[in-house]
This record gives C-alpha cells, structure tokens and sequence, in this order.
C-alpha cells in the first residue's frame, strides 16, 4: 500500500481564498501523495507568486508544481492537461474548495485493495455550510429522464454510513485508478473538450459505467465541500452549459433503443422542468433556447464521438444503469424550487 502513487489535481479560478485550506488537508493526510498540480484557468485573482507563497508555507507539501494557464480553457479539459503529467497509478481530482479529514487518502487506499474490481472512489462528502453532518454527494445516479443526480443530497449523513457501488462520482473530490482514466479517453483526454463547465464529471461517469468500470461509495473517506462556493450560478454561460452539455452528453451514450423506450419519461420530466424553472425563475426561458441553439452547433461533434470509447456491458446491463425510482424527480425538483432546501442548484439562485 505505501508504494501506492496518488497524484493530485486541483483546477482553480477565482480560488485562492480556499486553496490554503484544501492544500493544508492534503499536507495532512495519513497516505502521502506522490505529487501535486495546480492549473489555475487564467483567474483575475491569481499571481502567481502569492500562490508559490501559499505553498510554501505548507512545508509537508510533497513536490507542487504551479501551471498558469493564459486562457480559461474550461474544468476538464484543464484536467486533461494535468493528467497528461502525473505519475501516479491514481488520480484525487480536487476543487479547491473541499476539505479532506486527514485520513481521506488512506481509507481509499483501503476500499481499493478491499474491492480490487472498482475504478473510482465517491467518498461521503457534506456541505461545509450546515453544522449538522448533511450530505453534499454520495456518488451520481442516473434517472429515466437523463439527468444525474447527486445520491443523498440535502440528507443527513446519519442515513448514509454504509459502502455501496453507485453509477458514477461527484466531480468535488474522486480518486480514479489513472488506467481506467485513460481506457476511456478522447486523444485530448478523458474530458470531452467540448465541454467547458458543468456535466463534463457525468459524460465520464457515463462513459466509464458503459466500458464496465465500477465506482464505489465509501463513507469512511470524509470531505467537507463549500457548495455554490465558485458562483458558478450567478453566471448565464454557466446555466446555459448546464443544459446543453447534458443533451450532448445523451447524444453521446445513449442507446438508441433505450432513449426510444423511455421517450415519454424525456419528454414529460423535460416539460416538468421547464414549467418549474420557468415559474421560479422567468429567465430560465431565453437561457433555455439560447442552449438549443448551442446545442446543435455542437451537435457534430457529440454524433462523431456517440458511443465510441469501449463500451463492455451487454444490453441488459446497460438497462440496469437507470435509476428506477423515476417519480422521486418530480418531488425533488419541486422541493429544490419552491421549498426551504438544502439541495443546492445552479437555478435557485
């Protein structure tokens, strides 16, 4: 286990109020990390000597190289860029706003050797917002509509305690064996450099779920994430990209039988949507056709890379990925909308 290389990433933009913290956890941990990069996306707040001086001051820092990037080139596809120089044979993809407790790294290392069969760890991460232990992400979930869903938002953390295999991972804070990260890649990587912000985490989940790789719950990996901490929600491109990403994402991966079969689950868990964001929030609407327009001059590239990385499951399996529990949507959006929620979302805002 000690000869165990993790590399971390941690893309930053507008970040360097919580990278200090994110960074001490990391100089904490109990499994040492082998390395570490930061790729900061071209942030009004970076100077790059300030960021050097941030790391200093964390001596137990293992070796932290610092990539200033002369655009913003979006979240995955500025992983991309970091995984293309990692040594490790896992990879911890951390915001610069999560918090690990200390022995974050050790009991994944633990699950792992546990469950050699898995590819990605989810671990139990809450909202660092709320004093009661409540549930930011316990892995994805895909329903019958095509959206993902984080597991046991919003919930007490008390009704989670138990590992479990789940679709996918939040993109806050997994650890990916890098081999499966590069079973599944794009010549540019395994993000899809289409996607500039948002969905880019599910379009991987998707793509790793159907190449038969495995994602494991692990509750006794503990993170603390500052939901909404990017503001991310406050900005029209990122709502916007929300939407349309996950249309390609679909175009991508689903299977064409499957989409047919659940055409009126699409369809009515879409009107459902809009009515709902539209009631809450008027400007959704014009945000929603400017996204059809974006979606379909992105279109091209989705249909030359639909289903095109491995895919390993045979029909029945595919099936299964769908969450089951279809009518629980329709409660959820509508408490995310119009009641006191501890869901957070880039629309209630």
């Amino acid at each position: 286990m000690n000869s165990t290389k993790i590399s971390a990433g941690i893309v930053t933009y507008n970040s360097k109020k919580h990278l200090k913290s994110c960074l001490t956890s990391l100089a904490k941990q109990k499994h040492p990390l082998s390395q570490i990069i930061i790729f900061d996306n071209n942030s009004p707040d970076f100077k790059y000597d300030e960021f050097k001086n941030i790391v200093d001051s964390i001596p137990e820092l293992p070796v932290t190289e610092i990539i200033s990037s002369p655009q913003n080139i979006g979240f995955g596809s500025a992983h991309n860029k970091i995984l293309s120089k990692i040594d490790g044979n896992f990879y911890l993809m951390l915001n610069p706003d999560v918090v690990l407790e200390e022995d974050f790294l050790l009991e994944a290392i633990n699950s792992f050797t546990k469950n050699p069969e898995i590819s990605a760890l989810n671990a139990q991460i809450l909202y660092s917002q709320y004093e009661k232990p409540t549930i930011y992400s316990t892995g994805h979930t895909l329903f019958k509509e095509r959206r993902f869903e984080d597991i046991g938002i919003g919930t007490p953390a008390s009704e989670h305690q138990k590992s479990r295999m789940v679709l996918g991972f939040n993109g806050a804070c997994p650890v990916i064996k890098t081999k499966a990260l590069k079973d599944v890649s794009y010549p540019e990587g395994p993000f899809d450099k289409a996607y500039f912000l948002y969905g880019e985490d599910d379009d991987l989940n998707w793509r790793m779920a159907l190449a038969g790789h495995l994602t494991i719950y692990e509750p006794k990996c503990l993170a603390h994430h500052i939901a909404g901490a990017s503001g991310a929600h406050k900005n029209p491109i990122a709502r916007r990209s929300a939407l349309y990403n996950r249309w390609l994402t679909i175009v991508k991966n689903d299977k064409l039988l499957f989409f047919c079969l659940d055409l009126p689950f699409i369809i009515g868990g879409e009107l459902f949507y809009i009515l709902i964001r539209t009631i809450k929030k008027p400007s959704f609407l014009p945000d929603y056709f400017i996204s059809i327009v974006k979606f379909f001059t992105l279109l091209p590239h989705a249909l030359k890379r639909r289903r095109i990385t491995p895919i390993r499951l045979n029909r029945a399996t595919e099936r299964q990925l769908f969450e089951k529990n279809y009518f629980t949507r329709f409660t959820t959006v509508f408490k995310r909308s119009f009641l006191k929620s501890k869901h957070k979302s880039i629309w209630n805002h």
